[in-house]
């Protein structure tokens, strides 16, 4: 799933190879719109029950660290075990 607002884009994949796969796509259509990403903003972050296992960087013009939080469009998002929105104001 893609989010997108303004200048912003969030990915969603149910895997680690779909959110490469994800990337990927964007950066060639970026790419063919002559825009890129800002790797200074861009950053992963994995939620689920896996969460906690370190993963490979993601394959990509360059290499970004996996994050342990976000914050997105004023959402705080916190890794995790289970993905759940508490008191959103």
């Amino acid at each position: 799933m893609v989010i997108l607002y303004a200048d912003d884009i969030l990915i969603i994949a149910p895997s680690i190879t779909g959110l490469e796969r994800m990337l990927n796509a964007c950066e060639r259509e970026l790419h063919w719109l002559y825009m890129a990403i800002n790797f200074k903003k861009y950053c992963c972050m994995r939620i689920g029950p896996r969460c906690d296992i370190n993963c490979t960087t993601i394959v990509s013009l360059t290499g970004k660290p996996w994050v342990t939080d976000i914050r997105y469009l004023g959402i705080h998002i916190v890794r995790s075990r289970l993905f759940k929105i508490l008191n959103v104001h």
